[in-house]
């Protein structure tokens, strides 16, 4: 068994606390920000939140629901080379979108906008 980074332990905490939220608040459950994960380099994590009922809404705004996770993998918010990072201790890191937000399925919100 492998141990579980703290940060995911806290995404899968929230998302089963924020789940339950939304069945008692219509659908109102958001998850945003810096996670410091991605769909190229830990598929695993970004996959798991998709399989609570989750929905990419940057993917969905920009592509289309019936977009697939690669088709966006190019809409990078971590860059290596980016001079805030290429002398820090992650300049190893791949680029990747590590800034998300995710809603519900059938949530009343969606994101109009996406912008770098």
């Amino acid at each position: 068994m492998h141990a579980l980074p703290l940060y995911l332990l806290y995404i899968i905490s929230y998302t089963i606390e924020s789940k339950a939220f939304s069945e008692q608040h219509k659908g109102m459950s958001i998850i945003l920000g810096d996670l410091n994960m991605g769909p190229g380099s830990s598929p695993g994590n970004y996959d798991f939140i998709l399989t609570q009922g989750y929905v990419d809404a940057v993917k969905d705004s920009m592509l289309g629901k019936d977009a697939k996770r690669e088709d966006v993998l190019d809409f990078d918010t971590w860059d290596p080379k980016n001079i805030l990072n290429a002398n820090g201790v992650h300049a190893h890191c791949a680029k990747d979108r590590i800034d998300h937000v995710f809603l519900l399925e059938d949530a009343p919100l969606q994101v109009e906008n996406v912008n770098r």
